[in-house]
């Protein structure tokens, strides 16, 4: 399933039989779009946080903004 978190719009963890990665959805050229961050082995909850929040205001490889 995809559980969304709650303080930083966009950021989710997609978790299946399989993994368990963080990610971002957001907006690209008007296109719904996402990104994996990585698995959640990788991360700390606050360094995915500002990760998330990086990549949502403008960071590579994709410009993300809120709709």
């Amino acid at each position: 399933g995809t559980y969304y978190g709650t303080e930083v719009k966009g950021l989710v963890l997609n978790v299946t039989s399989f993994s368990r990665k963080f990610g971002v959805y957001g907006w690209y050229n008007g296109t719904a779009t996402r990104k994996t961050l990585g698995d959640i082995a990788d991360w700390t909850i606050p360094a995915v946080r500002e990760e998330a929040v990086r990549v949502r205001g403008g960071g590579e490889p994709a410009n993300f903004c809120s709709p």
